[in-house]
């Protein structure tokens, strides 16, 4: 099992998770992508940036899993938001030991990460200033928060208003942005363009997928990659194995009963790690008698019915 993350492979999601896959017999590989973290190279996040690496890296890293010598040669990978999109981005390179992915909250048209093409500030400066800043800063050994949930407190309780009134939102000092600034100003200059264009690419994917995302995600544009690969993909068999699930939850791994303020029930609970655990199992251990030979192309939670 496969994840190529941004957002630091040791957090404790990714532990938490990894050790239950270990306990089902399973190896869960987490890499940081290029650059941040445990890696080196030039910072290039594919969200906005043309010339990113994670194609071909992705390519590699499946192909060095599947030869590892406990490896039996069959490798899945999984994951939400950019570590959905890392496997996107890889798909269409087809490796000849990638049998199936569960990529999630990762829109097939880049441009509907922003709703009507409209830049949200307040989530791009978020996510730079907050999620990709933290590595940045322990890296130049400056003062700050060195971890996510630190870091995440801190912006939403010190710096997000202040450097939201900010303009123009170009000139953002590097105060703001801690290391960061050109991968803001590159996104800002790109906001419009679709890097990936996966809507044009799914005729060039070969495995079976299982797309999750969120009625409340603002990722929900992850439906187009469930209906583009059931109508283009490459095979028989990866245009058949298409499934959805679509929770009332928003962007994440929180797959609870609560969205906000409203309790959608206990049939709104789902748990991430049995459902990756059961596609891997049909797919990877090759149980075929398991669940997932039942499941139905979709499954859509109903609000209102709460079912």
């Amino acid at each position: 099992m496969l994840q190529r993350t941004p957002y630091d492979k040791g957090r404790e999601t990714s532990v938490a998770h990894g050790r239950e896959f270990a306990g089902h017999g399973y190896v869960a590989v987490y890499q940081d992508v290029r650059a941040p973290y445990a890696s080196d190279g030039e910072l290039k996040m594919g969200f906005f940036s043309a010339d990113h690496h994670d194609a071909e890296d992705g390519h590699d890293t499946v192909e060095w899993a599947a030869a590892l010598p406990w490896s039996n040669g069959r490798v899945g990978t999984f994951g939400s938001s950019y570590a959905g999109w890392t496997q996107w981005a890889m798909a269409h390179t087809r490796p000849p030991h990638l049998v199936t992915m569960i990529p999630g909250m990762i829109a097939a048209d880049l441009l509907e990460r922003e709703l009507s093409g409209v830049l949200r500030l307040g989530r791009v400066l978020t996510w730079c200033a907050q999620n990709l800043s933290v590595d940045t800063r322990a890296r130049a050994n400056a003062p700050g928060p060195k971890t996510l949930a630190e870091a995440e407190r801190l912006f939403q309780e010190r710096d997000r208003e202040k450097w939201l009134s900010f303009l123009p939102p170009a000139e953002l000092p590097e105060e703001a942005l801690h290391g960061v600034r050109p991968l803001w100003l590159e996104w800002l200059r790109n906001h419009t363009v679709d890097t990936f264009r996966f809507l044009e690419r799914h005729g060039e994917v070969d495995v079976p997928v299982l797309s999750i995302t969120a009625w409340y995600d603002q990722q929900i544009g992850t439906i187009k990659h469930f209906t583009g690969m059931s109508q283009n993909g490459m095979t028989e068999e990866a245009r058949t194995w298409q499934r959805l699930i679509i929770g009332p939850w928003t962007h994440g791994y929180q797959f609870g009963t609560r969205t906000g303020r409203v309790d959608f029930g206990p049939e709104a609970q789902r748990d991430y790690v049995e459902i990756c655990l059961q596609w891997f199992d049909y797919w990877l251990k090759e149980k075929k008698d398991n669940a997932v030979r039942g499941w139905p192309p979709i499954q859509p939670f109903v609000m209102g019915a709460n079912r």
